[in-house]
């Protein structure tokens, strides 16, 4: 099923040249995707980690230049760019005018925070998002949330995330002490010193937690640690895979409702029993999950009946990541859409 799903459109001479930008490092929604819509990804990460003058003043220029270099001199017929930062839509219609060749179409790809202050604030963003082709929100609770700030809802369309095609793994207990992994990226909604405070309660398990350490640094939850957790910084991609691979659960957390969590959809891609906020949404999507209430109780008894009983959430994961009906609903999203961007041309509607 995996292999039917991620193939490119059959005719080679029917794709149009495609480019994904997003400023970070690395984020895994896009890398998922690009063999199903045939695009290539960009990835234009900051200079500078903190939010300092710096970053604004000298990095923010340079990924703006850096961007400019990708759509201009790589005359893509159709640019999907992640938001935020928002302003990417102002640069994007920018670019567009700029363009030698007619086009581009441009794809919007709104993560959560692009609807939440700060960046809710840049102006003119949702009006200008009206001359964008296609505006994509990664669940339902989001698209009526875009829609009732005011995205037009002409073009705008839900694409989940795309669960990553990792080998398969074994439903063996990894070798050593329990292992728990908390992909992070040091958000408000990211219960991290709950998760910091079980750990400390379970000195028999470990916990790593990935993602920048200048963020972790920042916030403070670097100080006074426990022996057993682990910082772990931004890993290189096989390095990161690795990890998730030798885990004994993945802890895939928020405080928000309506957030999509890519840490379950990696952890639907590796086959790993996942330890999820307990939100309709996130029991709608990941129902083989064992769900929590963020609670430093909750977080412990949901590491030990994991570590106690691995066989049978990891099955559980692996089924749900090969069952026909969360691929088909994927799809169900997914084809419309890569056929328009085939087809269209634009301006046009889908």
């Amino acid at each position: 099923m995996e292999a039917l799903i991620l193939k490119a459109p059959d005719s080679e001479q029917s794709i149009p040249k495609q480019i994904y930008i997003v400023w970070a490092k690395y984020q895994r929604r896009p890398t998922s995707m690009d063999a199903y819509f045939g695009y290539r990804v960009h990835f234009v990460p900051p200079p500078f980690a903190r939010w300092t003058a710096l970053k604004i003043l000298i990095g923010y220029p340079l990924q703006v230049l850096q961007t400019a270099r990708i759509v201009l001199m790589g005359k893509p017929d159709v640019v999907w760019v992640q938001l935020p930062p928002n302003f990417l839509v102002h640069l994007c219609l920018l670019l567009r005018l700029l363009s030698v060749k007619k086009g581009p179409r441009l794809v919007a790809d709104i993560h959560n925070s692009a609807l939440a202050a700060p960046w809710l604030q840049v102006p003119f963003t949702h009006r200008l998002m009206r001359s964008f082709d296609l505006v994509l929100v990664h669940n339902e609770i989001i698209l009526t949330t875009a829609h009732g700030l005011g995205v037009d809802k002409r073009n705008l369309r839900v694409l989940e995330d795309r669960s990553p095609n990792y080998q398969t793994v074994s439903t063996a207990p990894p070798s050593g002490r329990p292992c728990f992994v908390m992909p992070c990226s040091f958000h408000k909604d990211e219960p991290v010193r709950n998760v910091i405070e079980a750990a400390r309660l379970l000195p028999d398990y470990d916990f790593k937690i990935t993602g920048l350490k200048s963020r972790a640094a920042q916030q403070g939850f670097m100080d006074a640690l426990p022996s057993n957790v682990t910082f772990t910084g931004f890993l290189p991609v096989h390095a990161y895979d690795a990890l998730l691979a030798q885990a004994s659960g993945i802890l895939c957390l928020t405080t928000m409702d309506g957030v999509l969590l890519s840490a379950g959809g990696e952890a639907v891609g590796a086959g790993k029993p996942m330890i999820v906020s307990d939100f309709p949404l996130l029991r709608s999507l990941f129902g083989s999950a064992c769900f929590v209430d963020n609670s430093v109780a909750g977080l412990m008894d949901a590491c030990q009946t994991i570590a106690g009983d691995y066989a049978r959430f990891a099955a559980q994961t692996a089924h749900l990541r090969d069952s026909e009906e969360r691929n088909q609903r994927w799809l169900s999203q997914a084809a419309p859409i890569r056929q328009f961007l085939v087809a269209s041309e634009p301006g046009s509607q889908l």
